[in-house]
């Protein structure tokens, strides 16, 4: 049974819960059977019509959004193949998409990747699917998300992009993967904190690089040399009296 928590990132928490908390009495019949992977449940209560393919319960979820954060891939292909709206948010501006990648639900993300999700909604936090793929290190589904286009430098309301977001939480691996996937090294929160995060990071977690240099060898190093300084060279330090390089 997955476990969950929240973070705090800057401003705005991110939630690692891999699912929806559930209550029956809550539930549509159509809710309850999509979240239970009934398969020949969901579409009973279609042919009968009992609920809508695209019935909200109390906090705006669909059928997909269970699905998808429970993992029941066959139940998300009967709901897409029925031409169930992909994009629908609820009571959290999230997309069951979205809900896959927090989830680490790939079968089911990629099913609706496949049919033309949007990778680039946002949350009640200006996250998108790539900003979670990033905070839980989820290499291969970033790679999927960003397979079918999604916006490696979308910010989300603390100005943070996907690497950005990674660089803060000491993701060593996910920022070394968005980097070869051209995310851009020199951007900045809308507050100017990029260099500082990165000292911050520097500073606090020492020890942790230290041994992660000693282990990812030259590839890494180098990593570390972008970060700790041809970037701040780049963006400027002020409190260490490091000013930005010249516009050209």
């Amino acid at each position: 049974m997955k476990s969950w928590s929240c973070r705090k990132i800057s401003t705005f928490w991110v939630s690692y819960q891999p699912g929806y908390h559930i209550r029956n009495k809550s539930l549509k019949k159509i809710h309850k059977a999509a979240s239970l992977g009934n398969v020949a449940g969901v579409q009973h209560i279609l042919l009968l019509k009992k609920n809508g393919l695209d019935d909200r319960d109390r906090k705006n979820r669909t059928a997909l959004h269970l699905a998808c954060a429970k993992g029941h891939p066959a139940v998300v292909s009967l709901l897409v193949e029925r031409k169930c709206q992909l994009n629908l948010c609820d009571s959290e501006n999230r997309t069951a998409l979205m809900k896959a990648t927090q989830c680490r639900e790939e079968e089911c993300a990629n099913i609706l990747l496949e049919h033309g999700a949007d990778p680039d909604v946002v949350d009640v936090n200006g996250n998108t699917a790539l900003h979670y793929a990033a905070l839980d290190q989820n290499s291969s589904m970033a790679a999927k998300l960003l397979s079918h286009n999604a916006n490696i430098e979308a910010k989300n309301k603390d100005g943070l992009t996907p690497l950005l977001l990674a660089v803060t939480e000491n993701q060593q691996q996910m920022v070394e993967f968005l980097i070869k996937n051209g995310a851009n090294v020199h951007v900045t929160d809308k507050k100017k904190r990029y260099c500082s995060l990165i000292f911050k990071i520097k500073q606090t977690k020492n020890k942790n690089l230290g041994m992660h240099v000693k282990h990812k060898g030259v590839g890494f190093v180098f990593f570390i040399f972008i970060y700790f300084f041809a970037t701040p060279l780049a963006c400027g330090v002020p409190w260490l009296g490091i000013k930005p390089a010249p516009q050209l």
